[in-house]
């Protein structure tokens, strides 16, 4: 079973403060770091990036919030401003061995 992880940017629109915090502090937990004060990136794995998706949407269940994520293969995260690539942070590859 591959478990990869990939490079996820997840930015979102909201009008409330107390929503903002909320996504802010859901992104902190999952160890994405802020690029802008409503765009966070780090590496995911397909679980977690489900899983973050689902909390942002209930915590953005209104009709002026919107959210946004998207991946980035190495090869087009290679081409990005090395501003952006400091906020990633460096996960260790593991192999499964069995």
């Amino acid at each position: 079973m591959n478990n990869n992880s990939y490079i996820t940017l997840i930015c979102w629109e909201t009008r409330s403060a107390k929503r903002h915090n909320q996504v802010v502090s859901n992104c902190k937990d999952y160890g994405l770091n802020p690029v802008l004060k409503t765009i966070y990136i780090g590496k995911l794995y397909t679980k977690e990036k489900k899983s973050i998706l689902l909390k942002l949407k209930k915590v953005l269940n209104k009709k002026t919030d919107k959210v946004f994520s998207g991946v980035f293969c190495e090869s087009c995260f290679s081409g990005i401003d090395s501003v952006v690539k400091e906020c990633v942070p460096k996960l260790p590859n593991f192999k499964i061995i069995q």
